[in-house]
């Protein structure tokens, strides 16, 4: 066989190195969650029961469960499920009972305490007063969840944890997605195999299972349960005809580019070309979603900036009085949305000197922040000024942090596609700042821009929400800058 060319031979040795059972119970990462949610909900029921028999004595006509419980403890529960949703506790790392399961049930049990005291509160018409009852309810739910979830994760180890997924002829990016991949104990995709040509030596195959007879792709998916394969640009057309026959039998066949995408939740920058950005960032146009958001933030910024109108004078205050000597408020030129420049404002947390040698990217621990700045920074009580970008509409609530036009002229020379991050407005948290923290080089903006490019290409109004409540969370937990 000469080299470069595919091996097409019979091939059925793979058949009995898996049982069938494999096929029907595998598990996908959507039926888990959709299992863990229903089991909560249930949990969350069962602990409304066991607190009116406990402390109500039944639940007989006396006690009007069904009228004056049911009806309002299930509109709090959708409240509650939401929250755990945020604090990821229907992640991979919460699927087990760890302690990354124990520090999000214990954060999404404060805010929910928190939520439902406020929500009987206000909610006067509903004639209960739970007080110490929502305190007893928290309690038991907290029991009955660890008991349910230690029960799932059981559960989810007796059958597949994981599904299997096929590289097909990956190139130098794609062969590393496939290893780092294969290595990620908590992924629920199993590399089951490489098919490739050249199955030589490769310090990015490792223990790779790999194959240079693309015959075999038809016995991986029949008796296996092989449904995806991730094909690169650079797989040949004389292997198409059996993708085709693959497609017709169920199996997604996805490029490289768009599978780790989703499975991670960025642009992969290394792995995607050009044709494939042009692709997938080709309609810059908002349409209703853009008309819905535009009318939010405005509606938002002018409503926050009433409201806290006495803290927003209380901060101003502080940061003339022990925020060493400059003006209250700071301003600086950003790049927005197609590259327009406008000025940002925040309240000043810098000394006057700070950039004397020029323009500096902020670091974590930055020694160049007053002792104020460094609570307002911690707080996010500095960003209040932006309200005002908000209402201007050079600014929304969601999108890309916008960043200085010094550091995106350097930006873009080192960066590919950079400049696609300004095709929507900048805004004062995004999906970058919830899934990577602090960003002082040109590495980190390579990083954050995988996250920014995810953010432009799947906005909506979903994600927005998403993103408000979990940058709300990390307020809450005091996740400063």
């Amino acid at each position: 066989m000469a080299s470069g060319e595919w091996r097409v031979v019979k091939d059925h040795s793979l058949a009995t190195r898996h049982p069938p059972l494999v096929t029907t119970m595998a598990m996908t990462s959507r039926t888990r969650n959709w299992i863990l949610l229903v089991g909560d909900a249930a949990m969350l029921y069962a602990a409304l029961i066991l607190m009116l028999i406990t402390r109500v004595g039944g639940l007989d006509e006396h006690t009007g469960f069904w009228v004056y419980y049911f009806r309002p403890f299930t509109a709090l529960n959708l409240i509650w499920l939401a929250v755990f949703f945020i604090n990821d506790l229907y992640s991979i790392r919460a699927w087990r009972v760890s302690w990354k399961f124990f520090q999000s049930l214990l954060t999404a049990t404060v805010i929910n305490g928190a939520i439902g005291a406020i929500f009987f509160y206000f909610n006067t018409a509903t004639g209960i007063s739970p007080k110490a009852s929502l305190f007893a309810l928290l309690g038991l739910f907290t029991v009955l969840i660890i008991a349910w979830r230690y029960a799932a994760s059981r559960a989810f180890s007796a059958v597949a944890l994981t599904e299997p997924v096929v590289f097909l002829e990956p190139g130098r990016v794609s062969l590393k997605f496939a290893a780092e991949l294969a290595a990620e104990a908590s992924s629920p995709w199993r590399v089951e195999a490489i098919v490739t040509r050249d199955c030589g030596p490769s310090d990015e195959l490792g223990n790779l299972k790999c194959h240079h007879d693309v015959s075999v792709l038809p016995t991986l998916v029949n008796e296996i349960g092989v449904r995806t394969i991730v094909v690169d640009d650079l797989a040949h057309q004389e292997v198409q005809p059996i993708l085709y026959d693959l497609m017709l039998s169920g199996v997604a066949v996805r490029d490289a580019a768009s599978f780790w995408e989703e499975v991670h939740g960025v642009v992969p920058l290394e792995a995607a070309n050009a044709d494939w950005f042009m692709n997938s960032f080709a309609d810059v146009r908002g349409g209703y979603y853009y008309v819905f958001k535009r009318s939010v933030d405005a509606a938002a910024a002018a409503a926050l900036m009433l409201l806290f109108s006495w803290l927003i004078l209380i901060v101003a205050v502080s940061v003339k009085l022990f925020g060493g000597p400059g003006p209250i408020l700071f301003s600086q030129r950003r790049v927005g949305r197609f590259g327009k420049i406008f000025t940002l404002y925040k309240f000043r947390t810098m000394r006057l000197d700070a950039e004397k040698d020029g323009a500096q990217w902020s670091v974590k621990d930055d020694p160049r922040v007053t002792n104020l700045g460094r609570f307002l920074r911690h707080t996010h009580l500095d960003e209040f000024p932006q309200l005002w970008n908000i209402l201007r509409g050079e600014m929304s609530f969601i999108g890309p942090r916008p960043e200085r036009p010094e550091f995106v002229e350097k930006l873009r020379q080192e960066i590919p596609f950079y400049s696609l991050r300004h095709l929507v407005k900048p805004g004062i948290t995004g999906w970058a700042q919830i899934n990577y923290r602090y960003g002082a080089s040109v590495e980190d903006a390579r990083r954050k821009l995988s996250y920014d490019l995810f953010y432009v290409k799947h906005r909506s109004l979903f994600l927005d929400v998403q993103i408000a409540l979990k940058t709300g969370t990390m307020v809450f937990r005091g996740e400063g800058r």
